[in-house]
């Protein structure tokens, strides 16, 4: 669980630091593809319905793509 936290908090830590956003965001680099398997984690998740869905994985890709969003605009 220390493992799983760590690796989702620096992800999360990532997507909000004002360098990195140029890179997430651009999708002209090949397998640069954060923002896309963020949105399919959702979307496998939200698949799964209620109860089975993990939700370590739902709040690394909610706060990732929020803090991706927020600059983004």
């Amino acid at each position: 669980d220390l493992c799983k936290t760590a690796v989702i908090k620096a992800v999360v830590e990532v997507t909000g630091d004002e360098d990195n956003i140029d890179v997430l965001w651009n999708d002209s680099i090949p397998g640069n593809s954060l923002v896309p398997r963020l949105l399919k984690w959702l979307q496998l998740e939200h698949d799964k319905g209620k109860g089975a869905a993990r939700d370590e994985i739902v709040i690394c890709a909610t706060l990732s793509l929020g803090n991706l969003v927020r600059r983004g605009m």
